[in-house]
């Protein structure tokens, strides 16, 4: 495998972001170091998704529960685990991580949480033996989730696994099209890492949708600690689509980035802009694009902040060509009380 390719600067971003803890659970150092990063990085992805359950020990029975909607059973507390499934075969049985949900001081609930990347028919085999395993050694119910990077995994983990003789087994799943979009800071204050799974799922798809959810969990994770906030913030920017990115840069100067990549992300859009504003020739669908980037970008900082946009101001600010206007609802937009005070000047 040869250096650092097109990803390398995601990998990278990603790694420097790792609690330093997280970074010495792994036998190399940061892909920048003469390091190969093809074969490092599906272990960054995987492990940072982990590492938002092992945050929020809850995240896996509000999956099950809000997303899902299975019967959780009441629980006042949730236990995190590393549960020995090792006895036939140790190399084999190792999940991501067990929750163990409490009531009174007993497990009423077991649940493995698995980040899925491929499909891998080893998988298929061992998730029937989590749950038994588990099962017997908690004495409760208990189930796999699977969270899935992509559909297509997806829908291959949510097929029944034949054990034989007419038993079959079933995981608990959820892909990209099972989280929910949440534009909206204070939903997503509430959950944070729900807010980045929900970067993570629709990071490339819709531009709209993608910026204003990474402005959601910019203002989110403003009240965590350093640490946690820049590995938040950073697996959002790296999830993020190209186009996203691009309507990053066009966020206004007033706009108070709080993690290190987005300020980069800014600070580079203005020196490409300033460049483009010296070249010459400049074609007439790039202007158009430069302005409906500028208009996204108003329309998620209004969403996110969570000023009401009706259907007439949003066409207009759409519609608009004008730079000289976008430009000055760009550095207002970030200080504005209501809509109506930003397309009255």
């Amino acid at each position: 495998m040869g250096r650092i390719g097109v990803h390398g600067r995601a990998c990278c971003v990603a790694w420097r972001s790792l609690p330093s803890a997280f970074r010495l659970s792994f036998p190399t150092t940061c892909p920048c170091l003469e390091v190969t990063c093809l074969g490092l990085m599906p272990t960054i992805e995987h492990e940072s998704l982990v590492y938002l359950f092992r945050n929020r020990p809850q995240l896996a029975a509000e999956l099950l529960r809000d997303l899902l909607r299975a019967d959780i059973p009441q629980f006042d507390g949730v236990e995190l685990d590393s549960i020995d499934f090792t006895r036939i075969e140790p190399a084999e049985y190792r999940c991501d991580q067990v929750a163990k949900l409490m009531y009174q001081g007993k497990p009423v609930a077991g649940i493995v949480v698995e980040v899925q990347r491929h499909s891998t028919a080893r998988k298929r085999q061992v998730w029937p033996v989590y749950a038994t395993d588990l099962r017997a050694q908690l004495n409760c119910p208990t189930c796999v989730l699977a969270f899935c990077t992509t559909d297509a995994v997806a829908r291959w983990a949510a097929e029944p696994i034949a054990l034989g003789f007419g038993n079959f087994y079933r995981v608990q799943v959820i892909g990209p099209n099972g989280v929910p979009a949440i534009v909206d800071a204070e939903a997503a204050r509430k959950v944070p890492e729900l807010a980045i799974l929900a970067a993570h799922a629709h990071g490339e798809g819709d531009v709209d949708t993608a910026v204003r959810i990474a402005l959601a969990c910019e203002l989110a994770t403003r009240d965590l600690d350093p640490e946690r906030r820049a590995l938040y913030l950073d697996m959002v920017y790296a999830a993020l689509g190209a186009a996203a990115k691009e309507a990053l840069k066009m966020i206004p100067e007033g706009y108070q980035w709080q993690s290190d990549i987005g300020r980069q992300s800014h600070q580079q859009g203005k020196a490409e802009g300033k460049a483009e504003g010296k070249a010459e020739g400049k074609a007439e669908g790039k202007a158009e694009g430069k302005a409906r980037g500028k208009a996204e970008s108003i329309l998620a900082v209004l969403e996110s902040r969570g000023l009401a946009v009706g259907d007439e101001q949003r066409g207009r600010i759409l519609d608009c060509a004008d730079q000289g206007t976008l430009d000055s609802w760009l550095r207002r937009v970030a200080t504005v009380t209501s809509c109506e005070e930003l397309l009255a000047h």
